[in-house]
């Protein structure tokens, strides 16, 4: 682990003794030979006298080895790229930044993904990618309010914090395993600190220093091994924390976030922000929400797949007509899954409720589902993707697509050939459009929205697209990566 080393002498030609010199209050450190010792002398602070502890201190400092500890990653790139992966979804809140806490709720943290991406180039919010604790890896830390050290464990598969403080005194990270505290707030005084990471991967104070600026001035050093702490004087101060001020000079670089990340941010549709629409009238009651994408290379063609996204699923507006009984018709999205994106392809799947009100009743699930072609900027309909329709209803018909939405925790209760009454229902849903359907990279998913009862208003049933070849469309197929 990285930090700074207590070293004993090894010889009188290397090592020096520090002897104090007594010049009425103040104590002044000179250097003179030091005879070999087997480390830091033990002592009981309860005897000491002020001299004796000021003693100490200075030779403490003297034996505490204030080099920085250089970062030394050792992984490969293939592995690199893992842990930047892993870190980007933290800060994406796919994943937990700590136990099941996430990035979004850090304390004095916790920026939206979008403002971070719009700043990508910008020193406004800064970050550390390296090995910031001497075991190889890379950690990643963030410095927005509050500073957060984060730890990815390969192995777990899990984020951790191991490390944090508010930014207002942490001043940088100097090298693997050691941290510099700056407490300059206040008018009379300055403090310092030191902190390391020692043999058991906890983050300690080995050095605190508190200079007084006014009268009375002080110069006091706090040490952990032995704990001692003393009022030094100005001369002894200036000589022994000089090579501590020293290594302050030095420090790991803070990087953007595009810097950190590189091409991981250019990829073309890979971020989305999330976007509300209501509607009320007097028939008529909607709250929706949808993705939007964010932060990519081609604002115009953004601007417009955001368009049909938008359009696609506010279209539902068109079921606002009057009901015989008065009832309002109520319609929701309770949240939504983008299913699968990348530079020419987005599936996504809302998942809702729609229903006319009536007293005492309950509102029966639904869902809706928007697949967009990004080069052709169009929606795509199924029969866009599917070009032997008939080679489709067999699969279906033969029970051959999976059921895969979870009712009570469970999937696969229904089958196609349950949900439809006859053989000709489900051609007929086929061939008019009525079902819904998606794309997750491995599967193509349609969905059934005749209601169940019981609470079930759709059911889902994937076919794995790699044995849908003849019956997907070939050019669909290399858009999601397919057949390459």
């Amino acid at each position: 682990m990285g930090g700074c080393t207590f070293q004993s002498g090894t010889g009188a030609d290397d090592e020096i003794l520090e002897s104090i010199i007594p010049i009425e209050d103040t104590l002044v450190y000179e250097s003179v030979p030091q005879e070999p010792e087997d480390g830091i002398r033990e002592v009981d602070i309860e005897d000491l006298d002020e001299d004796e502890k000021i003693e100490i201190i200075c030779e403490h400092l003297n034996q505490m080895d204030f080099t920085v500890n250089e970062p030394r990653l050792d992984v490969t790139e293939e592995e690199n790229r893992l842990y930047l992966e892993a870190y980007l979804k933290v800060l994406k809140n796919e994943i937990p930044a700590d136990g099941e806490t996430y990035y979004a709720d850090l304390w004095k943290a916790g920026r939206e993904f979008e403002t971070l991406l719009e700043n990508k180039t910008e020193r406004k919010f800064l970050y550390y990618y390296d090995d910031l604790d001497g075991d190889g890896k890379p950690e990643f830390a963030i410095k927005q309010g509050c500073m957060y050290i984060f730890d990815y464990d390969m192995e777990e598969a899990k984020c951790s914090i191991p490390y944090s403080q508010q930014t207002c005194y942490f001043k940088k990270i100097l090298g693997a395993g050691q941290i510099w505290y700056h407490d300059g707030l206040h008018a009379n005084l300055i403090r310092d600190s030191l902190y390391i990471l020692n043999e058991n991967n906890e983050w300690v104070e080995v050095l605190n220093l508190e200079e007084g600026l006014v009268d009375p001035t002080f110069y006091e050093i706090g040490i952990t091994t032995p704990k001692v702490r003393a009022n030094v004087g100005k001369e002894n101060w200036d000589i022994v924390t000089a090579p501590f001020f020293e290594m302050t000079k030095e420090g790991l670089p803070q990087k953007t976030l595009e810097e950190v990340f590189g091409d991981l941010l250019e990829e073309e549709y890979g971020f989305f922000s999330e976007k509300t629409y209501e509607y009320h009238s007097e028939n008529m009651s909607a709250t929706l929400s949808y993705p939007q994408i964010t932060g990519s290379r081609d604002t115009e063609k953004e601007k417009k797949i955001n368009k049909l996204i938008e359009d696609d699923i506010i279209k539902i507006i068109e079921l606002d007509t009057p009901d015989e009984y008065g009832r309002i018709l109520d319609v929701g999205v309770r949240t939504y899954e983008i299913k699968y994106a990348n530079e020419k392809v987005i599936s996504i799947a809302y998942y809702g409720w729609i229903g006319r009100l009536a007293a005492g009743s309950g509102l029966p699930a639904t869902m809706f589902t928007t697949t967009i072609d990004i080069e052709e900027e169009k929606v795509l309909e199924l029969s866009d993707v599917i070009c032997d329709m008939d080679g489709l209803y067999e699969q279906l018909k033969d029970d051959r697509f999976e059921h895969i939405t979870a009712w009570e925790g469970e999937t696969g209760y229904y089958k196609i050939t349950t949900d439809f009454y006859c053989d000709e229902d489900l051609r007929e849903a086929l061939l008019s459009g009525k079902m819904e359907w998606y794309v997750d990279g491995d599967n193509l998913v349609v969905a059934d929205l005749e209601y169940r009862g019981g609470g079930v208003g759709y059911n889902e049933y994937a076919g794995d697209i790699e044995q849908l070849d003849g019956i997907i469309d070939n050019d669909f197929r290399k858009k999601i990566k397919w057949d390459e």
